[in-house]
């Protein structure tokens, strides 16, 4: 529980290696944080002070593995690695499970992904949360189905009804509580 004292912000800093890698991360971070609160701003059930810390911490691995980089779609284990030193497991599930939609282990094998064969999935509320907000604050994104336009051109065509059902599973979870 060491990492349950630990802010967030801070954490980050630790972890970059300067601040032209932290300050993207950073910013990127803080705007899904916004935007997730945003979204869940009438839900009771919610641990927000666990939502915020999981949104600035879900690309704690893009320190070591920037975007853009060959083996940038390792960042999310990455992260989560750095997430369990520091004693914040559920923290670390977002980070390992927040990338696009999530990544399955026929992805892993599919796409010859530089990651260990695993299921990559979200599976709790917040993991589900988080990964839609990331998804939400990419660049020339405004909404949902830029995002299924994106993941369809990036990874093909039936990637757009993966990422619908994605955004219903979001939508589940957001409504519950109206």
């Amino acid at each position: 529980m060491r990492g349950m004292s630990l802010d967030p912000v801070k954490l980050l800093a630790k972890h970059a290696p300067d601040k032209t890698t932290l300050s993207p991360v950073q910013d990127h971070a803080v705007n899904v944080w916004h935007l997730a609160r945003n979204m869940t701003r009438h839900m009771e059930g919610i641990d927000y002070f666990f939502l915020y810390r999981a949104c600035l911490l879900h690309d704690t691995g893009r320190l070591i593995y920037p975007p853009g980089t060959p083996q940038a779609i390792r960042h999310g284990i990455a992260g989560a690695k750095i997430l369990y030193g520091e004693g914040l497991p559920g923290e670390a599930k977002v980070a390992e499970r927040h990338i696009g939609i999530g990544i399955s282990a026929e992805d892993v094998l599919e796409q010859g992904l530089p990651l260990p064969v695993a299921d990559y999935l979200p599976r709790t509320p917040v993991e589900y949360i988080v990964a839609h907000a990331d998804n939400l604050d990419g660049r020339g994104i405004r909404d949902e189905l830029d995002v299924e336009e994106r993941f369809a051109t990036e990874l093909g065509p039936r990637y757009r009804r993966r990422v619908r059902i994605f955004h219903q599973q979001v939508r589940r979870i957001l409504d519950r509580d109206r």
